[in-house]
């Protein structure tokens, strides 16, 4: 069997509209999802990854 991964980069998108689509993939059947953001500092990035592993906790979906 496969596994779907998604590869979210978040220079991508504005504001909660990234978070909004994080939860929609993981809604619609992603089995995991891959972080991306080249362009943040590592406060931030650590700051958004947890909301995101959250949202992936919420509906049992893994975060890399």
């Amino acid at each position: 069997m496969f596994k779907i991964l998604c590869v979210a980069d978040f220079e991508s998108y504005e504001g909660d509209d990234f978070l909004k689509r994080i939860q929609l993939l993981c809604k619609v059947g992603v089995d995991e999802i891959l972080l991306r953001a080249k362009g943040l500092d590592e406060a931030d990035f650590y700051d958004l990854a947890r909301v995101v592993a959250q949202i992936c906790e919420n509906y049992r979906k893994k975060f890399i």
